[in-house]
């Protein structure tokens, strides 16, 4: 009920003992997850995103769904293919190309 902020039911229902933040239940309270501290990728420029990207630790793709939010790891993975050889200047054009994709909404579900 959003003109109350209560929760009518979920699919699936979290107690206090197992999520100590909030808890999931109908009749309780609605409260927003926690911040994850994730950069929006909208507003991420090439030194942002060059910034959370550690290029010797490997594994950019999980650094990506880490470092921004609302990327997946599926969307993490195209845009390293789409890069290429992953590296300071190839990562950030690519990662710019999709994110430029969803700003002009030109991603499609197939």
């Amino acid at each position: 009920d959003k003109s109350r902020n209560i929760i009518l039911d979920s699919i699936k229902h979290v107690s206090f003992a197992v999520n100590s933040h909030r808890a999931i239940l109908p009749g309780q309270e609605y409260i927003l997850p926690p911040s994850q501290d994730k950069m929006n990728p909208f507003e991420a420029d090439e030194e942002a995103l060059l910034r959370k990207i550690d290029f010797n630790s490997g594994k950019v793709d999980k650094q990506l769904v880490a470092g921004f939010a609302g990327i997946s790891p599926l969307f993490a993975k195209e845009v390293m293919h789409h890069a290429g050889l992953v590296n300071r200047t190839t990562l950030p054009k690519s990662f710019r190309h999709f994110i430029g994709l969803l700003k002009d909404h030109s991603i499609r579900p197939a």
